[in-house]
């Protein structure tokens, strides 16, 4: 479980520069955490100059790598979620091209260094979907991380949703990996989350009909063969003990809710704890994002949908 951010070693270590301070975090993380930990930093700014400088002294530096290719690309998701006046100039698309290329560059340079580095393919995952490079391209890449780590939660989410088709196209091959995927995932681990990830992506794909998403996403959910899929997902997996534990709780929590199912839901919430709670942050500790802020303000309809499956004993 990762505490929130702003107070986590890393953060400290990243804003001040202090690469070895970095590198003491990363490398006492476990692969999972690690991929999740870069990730969760990699938005912060003015820090392109001081990780080029890392890697121009030690070009072998895998980590510093995966960190520069994550920060790239969170810049190119920041720019696209720009809202810009109709009357500037929309160079956007010249933007985000140029930082994915570079992107792409560092990470190119990074697995030639560090080809087992999960981090790295993770990353490679995203730069692949952003610049359209193909279906066997990604594949491949996610075959070379799997080889350097089986079972990687945060690279099998990118996969996933390098899966998801556009507006007309099918989504049985997401929704196919995040079955087979949670189904062999060892014991203990987080992975059923992609299944509850997928149906709820799914489910908010195409939410403008004058209803809310609550209600939009309700109405997918509803439907027997997805129900009977969210639930199957949830018994086989049981209570994560590692990576993504909370995330994988706050999914099937919304989930659970929003199908009308309180004792599912309650369970989920009571094995968040009152953290969970207390620390809005943690719950995302898949890098998948709060679901809650899909309906509306996550901090409320969270707390709204615990103290209703909790009968308000918490």
């Amino acid at each position: 479980m990762l505490p929130a951010m702003s107070a986590h070693p890393l953060h400290t270590a990243v804003s001040a520069q202090d690469w070895p301070g970095c590198r003491a975090v990363l490398d006492a993380a476990g692969p999972m955490e690690r991929t999740a930990l870069i990730r969760a930093v990699a938005g912060l700014p003015d820090i392109e100059g001081f990780l080029t400088a890392v890697l121009r002294a030690d070009p072998a530096d895998g980590t510093a790598s995966a960190l520069l290719g994550e920060h790239l690309l969170h810049r190119v998701r920041a720019i696209r979620a720009e809202d810009r006046p109709w009357y500037e100039l929309d160079d956007r698309a010249t933007l985000t091209r140029e930082l994915l290329c570079r992107a792409e560059q560092t990470l190119i340079d990074g697995a030639v260094q560090n080809p087992a580095d999960p981090a790295i393919w993770s990353a490679r995952l995203v730069s692949a979907h952003g610049l359209d490079l193909g279906p066997a391209e990604t594949r491949r890449r996610y075959q070379r991380l799997l080889a350097a780590a089986p079972d990687h939660l945060p690279g099998q989410f990118d996969m996933l949703r390098s899966l998801y088709p556009g507006r007309d196209g099918s989504w049985e091959p997401a929704h196919e990996f995040a079955r087979e995927t949670a189904a062999a995932a060892p014991p203990g681990g987080a992975h059923g989350a992609l299944v509850a990830a997928a149906h709820i992506d799914h489910g908010l794909v195409d939410p403008d009909r004058g209803l809310s998403h609550t209600e939009v996403l309700t109405a997918y959910l509803v439907q027997e063969p997805v129900r009977a899929e969210i639930q199957r997902a949830a018994e086989r997996s049981g209570v994560p003990t590692g990576y993504g534990r909370l995330g994988f709780l706050n999914l099937f929590a919304l989930c659970f809710t929003l199908l009308g199912d309180q004792p599912a839901a309650a369970r989920m919430f009571d094995h968040m704890g009152d953290r969970a709670a207390e620390d809005p942050e943690a719950l995302d500790d898949l890098g998948a994002g709060n679901p809650w802020a899909r309906l509306g303000d996550a901090v409320h309809e969270f707390g709204e949908a615990r103290e209703r499956a909790l009968g308000g004993a918490k």
